[in-house]
């Protein structure tokens, strides 16, 4: 049963160059550099996780890398095209789809894209909408072992990190 979502926004991406698909937009330097420090610190916070689910744009996927750098120690992550511009409605279903595929998942990270994943935060803790997540910000919530864990309410941010 799920315990602990994570939740994190792919850091600083440079912006389109030409005619260039937002989905192939690189990290900035700044972007590798903050996503760097957000794995120290999920590596020196957080337990490892069962799973790691992330969005298939080039900014997520070298976020992903740089967490690797900082020394987390993750599963093989599976990229998911929907996590890519999804509405909180499909992050939800992707949540759940990945619960249901495998129960006694405990840990589960997600790494994505705004608006969707502040919607996640408001939709699972009220108390959320104190939080923005900017490039390469990440929120721990503890999900409510009563709880379904996609229901309103169901978890409480428990420690955050901002770049």
């Amino acid at each position: 049963m799920l315990k602990e979502l994570v939740v994190m926004r792919h850091a600083h991406a440079v912006h389109p160059s030409g005619w260039q698909a937002d989905a192939q937009r690189p990290l900035s330097p700044t972007g590798r550099e903050d996503a760097f420090a957000a794995g120290i610190w999920l590596r020196d916070t957080c337990d490892q996780p069962d799973a790691v689910m992330c969005s298939t744009a080039l900014r997520t996927r070298e976020t992903l890398v740089q967490l690797a750098r900082a020394g987390c120690l993750m599963p093989t992550p599976e990229f998911e095209p929907r996590i890519y511009e999804a509405s909180l409605g499909d992050l939800l279903e992707v949540i759940e789809e990945r619960i249901q595929a495998r129960p006694a998942l405990e840990r589960l990270w997600l790494i994505g894209h705004n608006p969707g994943l502040e919607q996640v935060l408001f939709h699972l803790d009220a108390a959320a909408r104190l939080y923005a997540l900017p490039p390469a910000g990440l929120a721990r919530l503890q999900i409510d072992r009563d709880a379904r864990p996609t229901d309103p309410g169901a978890a409480t941010i428990a420690t955050t990190w901002m770049p």
